[in-house]
C-alpha cells in the first residue's frame, strides 16, 4: 500500500511517497515496512513553479470563484511529543475528530496514534492489541463510537497451541482509546484498506491476484462479507496487473501478487463525507460515494486544467478535494507550499463533481491539513518544541 508520508523540515512541508508490501498467507517474516529512509535521500523538490503557474488556469477554471482562508493558531495540544514524520491522508470521525498517525522518533518505525479534539487528545496504542503479535498497521478508520485499525497481525498462540501465520484483522478501540477486540477477516488476498460506515458496517479494498481484479466489500459489524460493490471502470488501472515485471519474476507468488496490486491499486482510500464515505484513487478523476449497505453513486471529478484528483479531506458537510500538478514525481519529495501550486485545494460540487470554488491556503500557512466540520478547517502543524499544534480556518458557506 503507498502512503504518502509528510515530513517537516523548518518551514518547507514535502510530501514523501513511500511503500508498504504486505505479505498475506503465512509468508511470515517477509513484508515491508514504510520507507521511512525515503525522508533522508536527496531533499530535492520539484522545480514546477513560477511561469507554469501561470499557464495552470482554462476557461472553465477562471470562472471558479475563490475564497482566501486565514488560519488561526491554537493552543498546542497537550500531552503529545509531535513527530515531523506524518502518515496520510489524516482520517477523522463524524464529530470532526482527527485521528493523527505520526511515526515516532528516533527511528521513526513505531507508531503513534492519537484521536484529537478541541484541543484534547486521547491515545491509541496498538500495544493494548494483546491477542495479536507481529503487528502491521495498514490503516485507520472511526464512526461516532468506534475507532478501528486495519493490522495484518498473527494470534498470539496460547501455552497449547501453535503459532498461526498472519491474517489481516480489524482491531477495535473504544473512542476512549480502550481495546475491544481484534476480528478476523475472512479474505485471502492483499487488502489495501478499509473504512467504518455510519451503520458500523466495514467496507474494505482488496486485490484478487487470481483474478487479477481489485475488490470492494462490505463486511457487517463481525467482519463477515454482506455483499460486493461493483469496482469503478474509471478507478480501473491495468499497468503492473496484468504482467508481472522482471524483478517480481524470482519472487514468491503472494510477494509478486501483492506488489502488482499495489502498483495498481496502491493509492486507494477511503474519506469521511457526513454519513457516507468517499472512495477514491489517486490519480483517476472519479469518486464513489458509498452509503449504508453498500449503496454506491460514481461521481466523475472536473479537474483544473493541468491537474488530477489527489484526494479528498474529510467533511460532514461537504466535498473538499486536492488536486496536484500532472507530471508530479512519484518516489521522490515534492515541495507543496502554497505558493508552488503543486497542490490546489476546492470545493468540488457533489451532485456533478464541477468545481464550487477555490480555497487559497495561503503562503504563511504550513501544515497538514486534517478535517473540516460544520464550515470550519483544521490544519496542524509541530514547532521547534515538538508541539503539535492546531490551526483553524473559516470556509463559510
Amino acid at each position: 500500500m503507498r502512503n504518502e508520508i509528510c515530513v517537516k523540515t523548518g518551514s518547507l512541508l514535502l510530501l514523501i511517497f513511500a511503500t508498504v508490501i504486505f505479505v498475506p498467507l503465512g509468508l511470515r517474516g517477509q513484508s515491508g515496512t514504510k520507507n521511512v529512509g525515503a525522508m533522508q535521500s536527496t531533499g530535492r523538490t520539484n522545480p514546477a513553479i513560477g511561469a507554469q503557474i501561470e499557464d495552470q488556469a482554462g476557461d472553465a477554471q477562471d470562472a471558479v470563484p475563490s475564497l482566501d482562508l486565514r488560519f488561526t493558531q491554537e493552543d498546542p495540544v497537550p500531552g503529545i511529543a509531535a513527530s515531523p514524520v506524518m502518515v496520510m491522508p489524516v482520517q477523522c470521525s463524524a464529530d470532526g475528530s482527527a485521528i493523527l498517525d505520526m511515526l515516532a522518533e528516533p527511528d521513526f518505525r513505531n507508531h503513534a496514534i492519537y484521536l484529537i479534539h478541541s484541543g484534547s487528545s486521547t491515545t491509541i496504542s496498538l500495544k493494548n492489541i494483546m491477542d495479536l503479535q507481529d503487528i502491521q498497521l495498514v490503516s485507520l478508520s472511526a464512526s461516532n463510537t468506534v475507532l478501528a485499525a486495519l493490522v495484518y497481525a498473527a494470534k498470539r498462540p496460547q501455552s497449547s497451541e501453535s503459532e498461526t501465520g498472519r491474517h489481516f484483522y480489524i482491531a477495535k478501540f473504544d473512542i476512549s482509546g480502550a481495546y475491544r477486540e481484534a476480528i478476523e477477516l475472512p479474505i485471502d488476498y492483499q487488502i489495501l484498506g478499509f473504512t467504518i460506515l455510519s451503520s458500523d458496517e466495514f467496507v474494505v479494498v482488496g486485490f484478487d491476484p487470481v483474478n487479477n481484479v481489485p475488490r470492494l466489500l462490505v463486511l457487517d459489524s463481525n467482519g463477515e462479507i454482506n455483499r460486493a460493490i461493483p469496482f469503478p471502470e474509471t478507478m480501473r488501472n491495468a499497468d503492473g496487473t496484468s504482467s508481472q515485471s522482471p524483478k517480481t519474476d524470482a519472487l514468491p507468488a503472494t510477494v509478486a501478487d501483492g506488489m502488482a496490486g499495489d502498483r495498481a491499486f496502491g493509492s486507494a482510500r477511503f474519506t469521511l463525507y457526513g454519513d457516507k464515505v468517499l472512495f477514491w484513487l489517486s490519480g483517476k478523476n472519479a469518486v464513489l460515494e458509498i452509503g449504508e449497505g453498500g449503496k454506491s453513486r460514481e461521481v466523475p471529478i472536473n479537474p483544473p486544467k493541468g491537474y488530477d484528483l489527489q484526494g479528498f479531506i474529510p467533511s460532514n458537510d461537504r466535498w473538499i478535494a486536492e488536486f496536484s500538478r500532472k507530471g508530479l514525481s512519484s518516489s521522490g519529495p515534492i515541495d507543496s507550499r502554497p505558493e508552488t501550486g503543486n497542490f490546489l485545494f476546492y470545493e468540488v460540487q457533489p451532485s456533478d463533481g464541477s468545481l464550487r470554488r477555490r480555497l487559497n491556503l495561503g503562503a504563511d500557512q504550513f501544515g497538514w491539513i486534517a478535517c473540516e466540520h460544520d464550515g470550519l478547517l483544521t490544519s496542524f502543524k509541530t514547532d521547534d518544541k515538538q508541539r503539535l499544534i492546531p490551526l483553524l480556518a473559516d470556509l463559510a458557506k
